[in-house]
């Protein structure tokens, strides 16, 4: 039965809050950047009435010309169509004067890129995406500039369009990029559920998301919603089904209860820490580039395939396993495994007593940092060098051994 609202059926939405376009107005039809509305809140009344909720009739498309400190909350029913939510991101330019210098797990080295004529260190935390030629689409976050035109950087790779099919990517020297802006949004409660419809999909991308709060984040029930390329700060996840593509994390990332989340090749620079009754599954490098960077606690599991986890001088221990969680360190969907990592001035990994980290390839997280800092297993400290190949605290039951 067709529905009476005409507005569900536009597949095209453009929101100018800033009025960046000088042509953005709530009288507009909103289905193009030259007629976009000038408000979120239009667009929303338009869509769902004076409740501001609504159900997806076709597959609908809703791009951010530019950011606003107002609050954009979503609450939408996956009914007939998928629902994309984009940036409109500004953009400096210029070329790779090298190829992609890979990481080394063993040498506990990152990715790094080098355009000798660029200065990095004004360009940390964003997104670079190669702009054009046999690699366009492949991006990655810049981490640290090491000087002379060259960054430490999170895994290259092209997202997926469906999920599992995330690439790594090898820049090569001449590849154009761009380094992207994204419009920044302050973010409500964020709710897309399935509404009798199997398959339907929300895909969020290019944008600095900024949730600010314990009780603002990301929803979900039973909705595939797949993020990728966004800024994310301080979100609580209560999603089943949810993926994070190449993303940064400047906040906390948590997992609640009932929280099932895949995270691959991110840089986050807080700490992501999963809740009793989560799940994650962690791969392609995914780079924890803060002291306290991965935390688990109560009866929840993280498989991890391959991570690198450094403190950068921060005291806080990198890895912690607590309150009866557990890590897997097998192979996921990355060919390699290995958890990874070094500088953390804290301890590498601390399993504490009713914990578990199993693993294929052992953990090497601090190795070459002072005794007493790679593993403490149950309340007992050991150094790189003397971490066992398996070993289980009689007293309290923190196993730290091979899977």
């Amino acid at each position: 039965m067709k529905s009476s609202n005409e507005n569900l059926y536009q597949a095209a939405w453009f929101v100018d809050q800033a009025n960046a376009s000088g042509t953005a107005s709530d009288a507009n039809v909103g289905d193009s950047a030259a007629h976009a509305l000038l408000t979120d809140d239009e667009m929303k009344r338009r869509l769902g009435g004076d409740n501001r909720r609504w159900r997806t009739l076709v597959d609908t498309t809703i791009t951010y010309m530019s950011g606003t400190s107002t609050y954009v909350p979503f609450d939408v029913k996956l009914g007939l169509g998928d629902l994309t939510i984009i940036g409109t991101s500004t953009a400096s330019s210029g070329s790779l004067t090298s190829n992609l210098t890979a990481a080394n797990r063993a040498a506990q080295t990152l990715n790094k890129v080098t355009d000798t004529g660029r200065n990095w260190s004004t360009q940390t935390n964003k997104v670079v995406r190669i702009a054009s030629g046999a690699r366009a689409g492949a991006q990655w976050w810049t981490s640290v500039d090491t000087g002379s035109g060259i960054a430490e950087v999170s895994t290259p790779g092209t997202p997926s369009t469906a999920w599992p099919n995330f690439a790594r990517a090898t820049p090569q020297s001449g590849d154009p990029y761009s380094i992207l802006t994204p419009p920044a949004l302050t973010c409500g409660q964020w709710r897309f559920d399935l509404d009798n419809s199997a398959g339907k999909k929300v895909t969020i991308k290019d944008l600095a998301l900024n949730f600010n709060g314990m009780t603002n984040g990301i929803y979900g029930d039973a909705a595939a919603i797949n993020i990728q390329a966004c800024s994310i700060t301080d979100a609580v996840v209560k999603a089943d089904f949810i993926f994070f593509e190449q993303c940064l994390t400047l906040g906390y990332l948590w997992l609640d209860p009932g929280a099932y989340a895949t995270i691959l090749a991110c840089l986050h620079r807080s700490h992501v820490q999963l809740n009793a009754g989560s799940f994650a599954l962690i791969d392609f490098d995914d780079l924890y580039d803060a002291g306290g960077a991965l935390t688990l606690l109560g009866a929840c599991t993280a498989n991890v395939g391959t991570a690198c986890v450094r403190g950068r001088g921060v005291s806080d221990d990198a890895v912690v396993v607590a309150d009866g969680a557990f890590i897997r360190n097998t192979q996921q969907i990355d060919s390699a495994t290995q958890l990874w990592g070094s500088s953390n001035a804290g301890h590498g990994v601390v399993v504490k007593g009713g914990s578990g980290l199993h693993y294929t390839n052992q953990p090497t997280v601090n190795a070459g940092v002072g005794p007493g800092r790679e593993l403490n297993l149950g309340g007992t400290d050991y150094q790189y060098s003397a971490v066992p190949s398996g070993q289980v605290n009689a007293a309290n039951g923190a196993r730290f051994v091979p899977y």
